[in-house]
């Protein structure tokens, strides 16, 4: 074989243990990624699986992923359940593309999806703590599970709208017409609710400041 050859064959091979490794890495991370594609489409790993999608779609994936990430987390007080929560609400979304596409705003019904999500979520977690501390244990907490954020602490105690309403408003940075039209209410109804979160949100920092300045 001429040195010409032997060198292709060792770019091809080094290209594809590259390819190989990258794709290991994902696939332990858990992320999804946007992959090789044709013309005008893309490919999307989600929970392992790959499926190829329309341009219009990982367009919209691409630019959505990333805030219904940091939406869930603020939600939650968990990146990773947010991630799963974020591709949970893509993968809906691109199961109803056809429908879904055709919204004015689609990144608002996969805003609604991913609160859903959520609200689900802590519910079925303060279940299980509850259930937990009813048997008198302690309930398990792994090395590697994210502390809970400043954020996620301070509005624990809010009720769900509340919660859902505040973090949309501050960390997602929707405006109260966006918050009414992804949560199914009036603006009103956003305005009373952030008006309540807001006192609620006062008393405790009130509560805080004062068990500081006695510590």
């Amino acid at each position: 074989m001429s040195d010409t050859a032997e060198a292709g064959t060792a770019r091809s091979v080094t290209s594809q243990r590259s390819e190989a490794a990258v794709s290991d890495t994902e696939r332990r991370r858990g992320r999804s990624v946007v992959a090789r594609r044709q013309p005008g489409t893309g490919v999307i790993r989600v929970r392992g699986v790959m499926t190829r999608v329309g341009a219009d779609f990982e367009a919209t994936y691409r630019a959505l992923f990333p805030r219904l990430v940091s939406l869930g987390a603020a939600l939650t007080g968990r990146r990773d359940v947010a991630h799963e929560l974020a591709q949970e609400a893509m993968l809906r979304a691109h199961r109803r593309w056809d429908e879904v596409s055709r919204y004015d705003v689609p990144g608002a019904w996969c805003r609604k999806v991913l609160v859903n999500l959520a609200i689900d979520h802590q519910r079925s977690a303060a279940a299980e703590r509850r259930a937990v501390e009813r048997l008198g244990a302690v309930p398990a907490r792994f090395d590697d599970e994210p502390a809970l954020t400043r954020w996620t602490a301070l509005v624990a105690d809010l009720t769900d709208r509340q919660r859902v309403i505040v973090t949309l408003y501050y960390a997602d940075d929707c405006s109260v017409d966006e918050i009414a039209d992804a949560l199914d209410v009036t603006a009103g109804t956003v305005k009373t609710t952030l008006f309540k979160a807001r006192q609620s949100l006062a008393r405790r920092l009130e509560h805080e400041q004062e068990g500081d300045r006695r510590g």
